[in-house]
């Protein structure tokens, strides 16, 4: 009960500082920011997103929250960004979208640097009240890891070395992802990078994606199904971002996700078992290696 007491406080806390917040949501149109935007309004925080595309957002997001495109963002325009007390960066193309060529790497990584450099510009230059940035990043940033002695998970807090030893791509755009937030670093600005498990809802990420072949019937354990999946629920996601803007004392790397990573097989069982369809089938490695290449190893 101690931990459901203290997880109640901190969102009533949270709450009770809404009704006045202003916030900038970047990358509002994806499946984090389309909900986070919802909650917040449905809260009273006044909400601006921001995403490449005014109109797209506008049909996304309805009439009800102020919008801007990066142009607006990166030459400072307007009245709506005065007085901002957060902002949260969710911008970059789809990780799991589409297959990994040069040119989509490419597109992954540098839509996350040139968004988060704006925006970490633009944190830097609101001198008068220099708003919290909460930067996405994620646990990928740690590397490809193996398991250790007798299957068990490698583990992993923010003060853990970053080394080249299980150096990926997913851990090289982390890390650039990162230190692009350093102008608003470097100008005082309190900023949090988190760093993301798979984020779990049933209307979108992850599950979404899986949802189809499961339902039919058709889902299936990925190569030995040992490795381990770390994540977080939407709604603790949610919780998590109220307890970081309340606790002005939080600075740098923040690992989201929930206190127990579970392997593949066990999370493809629960699925199954949730959506009442048998999951017997495998998908060897070698497999997902051929259709997939380097994304089936890292994701």
């Amino acid at each position: 009960m101690k931990s459901i007491t203290i997880n109640l406080s901190l969102r009533c806390e949270f709450l009770d500082k809404a009704w006045t917040m202003k916030a900038i949501i970047a990358g509002a149109s994806g499946f984090i920011g389309r909900a986070l935007t919802e909650k917040w309004t449905g809260q009273g925080i006044d909400v601006i997103a921001v995403g490449r595309s005014k109109e797209r957002l506008r049909e996304i997001l309805g009439p009800s929250v102020d919008l801007l495109d990066w142009q607006d963002i990166a030459e400072n325009a307007g009245k709506l960004i005065d007085n901002i007390d957060v902002i949260v960066n969710l911008a970059g193309a789809g990780v799991a979208d589409k297959l990994w060529t040069e040119q989509r790497k490419q597109e992954i990584l540098q839509s996350r640097i040139k968004a988060t450099k704006t925006l970490a510009a633009f944190s830097a230059r609101n001198q008068k009240k220099k708003p919290l940035l909460l930067s996405a990043s994620a646990i990928g940033i740690y590397g490809l890891q193996t398991n250790g002695p007798g299957g068990t998970p490698p583990v992993f807090d923010e003060h853990s070395q970053l080394d080249n030893d299980h150096d990926s791509f997913l851990a090289q755009v982390c890390r650039q992802w990162e230190e692009a937030t350093q102008a608003a670093v470097e100008n005082g600005n309190r900023v949090v990078q988190m760093r993301f498990g798979h984020v779990l809802a049933g209307n979108g990420g992850l599950i979404a994606k899986m949802s189809l072949p499961f339902s039919l019937g058709l889902g299936c354990v990925l190569g030995t199904g040992r490795q381990f999946m770390s994540w977080i629920s939407l709604d603790d996601l949610y919780s998590v971002m109220g307890f970081l803007i309340d606790h002005q004392e939080i600075n740098g790397p923040v690992n989201c996700v929930s206190p127990g990573a579970v392997t593949n097989r066990e999370f493809s069982k629960a699925l199954a078992k949730v959506q009442k369809r048998p999951c017997f089938l495998r998908a060897p490695a070698c497999v997902l290696r051929l259709l997939l290449r380097e994304m089936a190893d890292e994701l």
